[in-house]
C-alpha cells in the first residue's frame, strides 16, 4: 500500500480516537442522555446518523449489483425505502410519545416479560455488527494486508472505543463526518470515471444488467420485501425516532434520508457497472475496492477509500451499540448506571462479533445477512407492527406466536420447498403466519363473544 494511503488511514483513526476526548456539555449519565442523546435530536444529525447506519452493507451491495445488474435496486432498495417512508407516516408519533428507550421496553409495555425478552435475543441477531465487521477487516485486508483474524478485532476497537464515553451522542459525532466522507467518496468517483470513459464502455456489460427487469427476479423482489419489512422493527430506526426532539422531526428526517438513500443507489449501481467493465476479474465481494485500486488516481482512490470504509464503520459502530444496549439494558439483569452496564454491555458485544466471526470468517457478508434476517422478521415484525393496533395478541398468544413464526422458519430452511419451479424463501411463510395469525385470532374472539353475547 502507498505511504499516502496508510497516512490517510492513519488520520482518519486518530479523528476517531479524538472524538474520545469530548462529550457533549451538560451530559447527565442517565439513560435518556445516553443512550438517546437527552431525546433531542435535531433533523440534520437525526438524517446524517439514520443514513449512514442503513447503509454500512456496500460490499454485499456491490457484491448483488455484480449478479443482478441495476435490477438489483428493486430489492436492494426499493422495499426498504417503501418500509421506511411506512414508518415515517404512520408510526413516527406513535414510536415517539411511546415514553420507551428500546423496542424490548416498548415489548414488555405492550406484552409482557416474557415476550421482551424473546423480542431482545433476536434483536442481538439483527444488530449483531459481525456483517460489517467483517466487510471492514476485508478493507483492512485489502489495503494494508493484514489477515483477517487481525483486521476484526482491529475494527471492532475503532468502531466501538468513542462509545464508552460519548454514547449515542458519540456516535452521532463520527457519524456525521462518516455522512460526508462517504457521498464524497462516491459522487467524485463516478464523476471522474463518467468524465473518462463517459458510457460507451458500459455497454460491454452481461446482457440485461442495465435494464430493470422485474419479470425474470420477481421471486428474489418479493423475498426482499418480506425482508425489508424488518424496517418496521430496526431498533436504529427506533432508537432515532425515540431520540429525536419530535416526532415532525423523526417524520421529515426519514423523509430525507429516503432521498439521500435514493441518490447513494445511483452511485452505488453506477460504480458497480463501472467496475464490471473495467475490471472484469475483480472479487465481488470487494468490488468497489478493486475498481478503486485498479480504475482511480492515487489521491482519488484514497478518498473513495475512506468512503467506502466510512460506510462500513458507521453501520458497525451503531449495530455495537445497539447490541450493547440490548445484552446490558434488556436481557441481562446488570446492576449500576446507565454508563456502567453500557460498557459492560459494549465489552460482551465486542467479544460476542468476534466469537461469531470465526465461524464466518471464510464467507461474504451476504451470508451472514441471508442466515439469520429471515428468522428475526418472522419473531419480530409481527409484535412491534400490532403493538399499537387492536389486533394486538394477549402476551401468552403473543409467545406463542413468535416461537411459532421461527418454527416454520426452521422447517422452511431445513427443509427447502419451491412454488412455481422456483424455491420458497423461508421468510415467505413465517412472515405470512405471524401477520395473519393475530387477525384470524381477533376474528376468532368476536365470533366467541357474539354467541356469548
Amino acid at each position: 500500500m502507498c505511504p499516502v494511503l496508510k497516512l490517510a488511514l492513519f488520520s482518519y483513526f486518530v479523528v476517531v480516537l479524538f472524538s474520545l476526548f469530548f462529550k457533549k456539555k451538560g451530559q447527565t449519565g442517565d439513560a435518556a442522555d445516553f443512550l438517546l442523546a437527552g431525546r433531542k435530536l435535531s433533523l440534520l444529525p437525526f438524517v446524517a446518523t439514520l443514513v449512514t447506519t442503513s447503509y454500512g452493507w456496500i460490499n454485499g451491495i456491490g457484491e448483488i449489483y455484480a449478479q443482478y445488474g441495476i435490477s438489483a435496486w428493486l430489492f436492494l432498495s426499493l422495499p426498504y425505502t417503501s418500509f421506511g417512508l411506512l414508518v415515517a407516516f404512520f408510526f413516527t408519533k406513535k414510536l415517539r410519545f411511546a415514553g420507551v428507550n428500546s423496542i424490548p421496553e416498548l415489548l414488555e409495555q405492550s406484552y409482557a416479560k416474557p415476550v421482551a425478552k424473546l423480542g431482545a435475543l433476536l434483536l442481538i441477531l439483527l444488530v449483531s455488527p459481525a456483517m460489517y465487521v467483517l466487510m471492514g477487516a476485508q478493507v483492512i485486508k485489502h489495503t494494508l494486508g493484514w489477515p483477517l483474524v487481525w483486521g476484526i478485532p482491529f475494527i471492532i476497537l475503532f468502531s466501538s472505543i468513542y462509545l464508552y464515553r460519548g454514547g449515542l451522542q458519540g456516535l452521532i459525532r463520527n457519524d456525521l463526518i462518516k455522512f460526508s466522507l462517504m457521498f464524497i467518496g462516491f459522487a467524485a468517483a463516478l464523476f471522474y470515471l463518467f468524465q473518462k470513459h463517459g458510457t460507451e464502455v458500459l455497454n460491454a456489460l452481461p446482457s440485461g444488467h442495465l435494464e430493470f427487469s422485474l419479470s425474470s427476479h420477481w421471486p428474489e423482489v418479493l423475498a426482499w420485501f418480506a425482508l425489508a419489512s424488518i424496517v418496521l422493527a430496526d431498533p436504529s430506526y427506533h432508537q432515532r425516532i425515540y431520540a429525536s426532539k419530535d416526532p415532525a422531526t423523526a417524520k421529515r428526517g426519514i423523509i430525507l434520508a429516503v432521498g439521500f438513500w435514493t441518490l447513494f443507489d445511483f452511485l452505488a449501481a453506477g460504480l458497480a457497472m463501472y467496475a464490471l467493465v473495467l475490471v472484469p476479474n475483480a472479487d465481488s465481494s470487494i468490488l468497489y475496492l478493486e475498481l478503486g485500486q485498479a480504475a482511480l488516481p492515487e489521491g482519488l482512490y484514497i478518498l473513495f477509500f475512506l468512503g467506502i470504509l466510512s460506510t462500513i464503520l458507521s453501520t458497525a459502530d451503531s449495530f455495537i451499540f445497539l447490541e450493547a444496549q440490548c445484552i446490558a439494558m434488556d436481557l441481562l439483569p446488570f446492576k449500576g448506571s446507565t454508563e456502567a452496564r453500557m460498557r459492560l454491555g459494549l465489552l460482551l458485544s465486542s467479544l460476542l462479533t468476534f466469537v461469531l466471526l470465526l465461524f464466518y470468517i471464510e464467507k461474504s457478508a451476504v451470508n451472514i445477512f441471508l442466515d439469520f434476517t429471515p428468522f428475526i422478521v418472522a419473531g419480530l415484525v409481527s409484535p412491534v407492527l400490532y403493538s399499537f393496533s387492536r389486533f394486538k395478541l394477549p402476551a401468552l398468544w403473543t409467545f406463542i406466536q413468535m416461537i411459532l413464526s421461527l418454527a416454520i422458519c426452521a422447517a422452511f430452511t431445513l427443509f427447502p420447498q419451491t412454488w412455481f419451479k422456483e424455491p420458497i424463501n423461508p421468510v415467505l411463510p413465517a412472515l405470512f403466519f405471524s401477520l395473519v395469525f393475530p387477525l384470524f385470532f381477533s376474528l376468532i374472539s368476536r365470533l366467541t363473544q357474539t354467541k356469548k353475547g
